[in-house]
Parts: structure tokens; C-alpha cells; sequence
């Protein structure tokens, strides 16, 4: 019944705004057409994800889309970057993962198929971790039932992308806390924090430190002075500020 009354109430504003033109009227309830755009993306995903896969949005973050159109490697033309979960059996078979796409005379072809075991993408985030002005994708997911998440970072490789790190945690932070142009990875898990930092070896351990407590923390990453950015996690109980100096963690409890 209320679907009729919907039906009735919008047929009444379409001819209240003056759509009383038949094809318009008939234009307007067909469903949209997809642009041809589209179908290219919905013909090479059909070809590419596994039938079982559903496309998925990230938890968090700034982006929050099933689909992404961001410039990779530096061509200053956009890639897709598809989000998807191949359900499994049991909860930890399902896995996660993205598809890309790229441009070639106007048309859309696969350039990468990447897979992780897992049930959800927490975020997403896009940056250039190494510093050759090409960007890296950091995938942030974990297993249902899960407090730990995973990382892993990945590269364009030639016309292929590979995975570069990986590693548990319960909560990271890429950022260039010493502000020379290189970013640092800072991974928090199992009462610890590492620094990563990526040198002729690719993303190297650089320094690690005990750090209790992280559940229930709030972090924000700040400018301190000209040369440097803190992390300040704060909590009830305690507050700490995370700095980089020299490849080296130096832990502040205020």
C-alpha cells in the first residue's frame, strides 16, 4: 500500500512541475543507462572477480567508495581501483582485494588482480611511501572476529603491481614525521611500535620500542617545529608523543 501511495505522490509532482510530455514521463521511469564508461568497468570486472565476489566500501578513512579513480603512477591519468570480497566457505576463507584498471586509447584494460584472505577493508589509503612520486596503495584489513588488523602496501612493478610490506597490527601510522621527504611507517602490535622506513632494501625495521596500551587511544599526527611531526596518543590514563629523529623512535610521556 505504501508503495502506491509513493507511486501516486511522485506521478502527482511530476505533473505538478510540469513534466506532463508522455516521452518525458516515460524517460524518467526507465532506469539510467550506464555511460559507456561504466560499461567497460562492469564487462572487465565481470571477467576478472571471481562470480562469488561482491563489491565492498572501506570502514574508514577518507575513501570510502567501491571504486576509486586516482592517478598511480604518475601519468596524470587516472587508474580504477576496484574494491571487492570473494565470500568463502567458512568465514576464514573469504577473501578481499582490489582490481586495476587502466587507460589505453580510451578503453579500459586489467593491469592488476590482487587477493588477501580476509572479511573486511578497514581503509584505504594512497601515498608515496618511497619517495619516487608514484603512489603506493596501503591496505588496512582484518579477519571477522578479529581485534588485529593486517597492512599490506603495494607497488607498481613494471606493468604489474607486488606487494612491497606486510605485516600484523593494531593500528599504523604513515606519515613524514621528520619531514625529509621520505615517509616513515610507524606499526603498532603486541605492546610494541616499529619503524619502518624505506631505503635501497625497500621498507627496512629501523628502530622498535615498547609501547603498553593502544585500544580506546585517540591519535593525531601534528607539526611540532620546522623540521618535525609528533604522534600524540592520548588516553584516561596516559598520554605519549611518538618522534623521529636519526631513524630512531623517541618516546615522550607527558
Amino acid at each position: 500500500m505504501k508503495f502506491k501511495v509513493v507511486i501516486v505522490i511522485s506521478m502527482f509532482l511530476l505533473f505538478a512541475s510540469g513534466c506532463s510530455n508522455k516521452d518525458e514521463l516515460d524517460s524518467l521511469m526507465k532506469p539510467p543507462k550506464l555511460s559507456a564508461l561504466q560499461s567497460q568497468i562492469s564487462e572487465i570486472m565481470g571477467k576478472f572477480i571471481p562470480k562469488d565476489a561482491r563489491l565492498i566500501i572501506p570502514s574508514y578513512g577518507e575513501n570510502q567508495k567501491s571504486i576509486e579513480y586516482i592517478d598511480i603512477d604518475g601519468d596524470k591519468k587516472d587508474e580504477a581501483i576496484i574494491f571487492f570480497k570473494e565470500e568463502g566457505k567458512q568465514s576464514y576463507d573469504s577473501k578481499i582485494g582490489f582490481l586495476i584498471l587502466i587507460q589505453i586509447k580510451d578503453k579500459w584494460t586489467n593491469e592488476a588482480y590482487i587477493s588477501e584472505y580476509g572479511n573486511s577493508i578497514e581503509s584505504v589509503t594512497f601515498k608515496d611511501v618511497d619517495g619516487d612520486r608514484k603512489n603506493e596503495i596501503i591496505l588496512d584489513y582484518k579477519m571477522e572476529g578479529s581485534s588485529i588488523k593486517n597492512i599490506g602496501i603495494y607497488k607498481e612493478n613494471e606493468s604489474d603491481f607486488k606487494k612491497i610490506f606486510s605485516a600484523p597490527c593494531s593500528n599504523f601510522i604513515l606519515e613524514d614525521l621528520d619531514m625529509d621527504g621520505t615517509m616513515e611507517l610507524i606499526v603498532f602490535n603486541d605492546e610494541k611500535c616499529t619503524l619502518y622506513k624505506d631505503d635501497k632494501q625497500g621498507l627496512s625495521e629501523k628502530d622498535e620500542a615498547d609501547f603498553l596500551g593502544f585500544e580506546g587511544c585517540s591519535i593525531v599526527v601534528q607539526v611540532v617545529n620546522k623540521s618535525s611531526k609528533a604522534i600524540f596518543v592520548k588516553s584516561e590514563s596516559f598520554s605519549k608523543e611518538i618522534m623521529v629523529k636519526d631513524n630512531k623512535l623517541q618516546i615522550i610521556e607527558n
